[in-house]
């Protein structure tokens, strides 16, 4: 918005920031390892909302700084990780399984972020929310991973997804074919 205050712009700017390439995993490893539940999981979901949107970028056949803020910018319809969601499983970046897990993520972000009390995975609401993630189980099917905490679980989900996707958009970007393991790890 034009209207806004340059401090605003600034800010909006400043919050939008991705990690370069070869600063992404460092930043998503301190995000996922933060003690504090609420920071682990708000900012590894960012990371993972991010991660979403460059492989979404990574698929336009148009894809300068002004479509991209048109579309992933403020009152844009891709702004926010719901639709992002929606449209990667409408062009066929991840499957129905992984769809149903992003959603499952996002709303334990969401409830991390929108929570006004302390909160945690030691909360029952937030753990069973959490255990609803199937990633590791379809990529461990005969692991025992009941022996794992809810955090940790979690984590390796969206810290596996995130990676996945950021690097199969950096791959893209490089006009290197979408790799066929794709369906199966997003």
């Amino acid at each position: 918005m034009t209207s806004d205050p340059k401090s605003i712009q600034t800010l909006k700017r400043f919050a939008a920031r991705f990690p370069e390439t070869e600063q992404f995993l460092g930043v998503l490893i301190d995000a996922i390892s933060d003690p504090n539940d609420r920071a682990a999981v708000v900012t590894s979901v960012a990371l993972l909302e991010g991660a979403i949107q460059r492989l979404l970028v990574s698929r336009l056949v148009v894809s300068n700084e002004a479509t991209v803020s048109d579309l992933f910018g403020p009152g844009g319809p891709l702004r926010d990780f719901s639709s992002k969601i929606k449209v990667a499983y409408a062009i066929g970046l991840v499957g129905p399984k992984t769809r149903g897990d992003l959603d499952v993520i996002r709303e334990v972000r969401n409830a991390f972020a929108h929570t006004m009390f302390p909160v945690s995975f030691e909360d029952t609401e937030i753990a069973n929310a959490a255990s609803r993630v199937t990633f590791a189980k379809r990529i461990t099917p005969d692991a025992e991973l009941s022996q794992y905490p809810p955090k940790a679980m979690f984590c390796a989900a969206v810290s596996n997804l995130a990676y996945g996707a950021f690097f199969i958009a950096e791959g893209q970007r490089d006009n290197q074919p979408l790799p066929a393991v794709v369906a199966i790890a997003l």
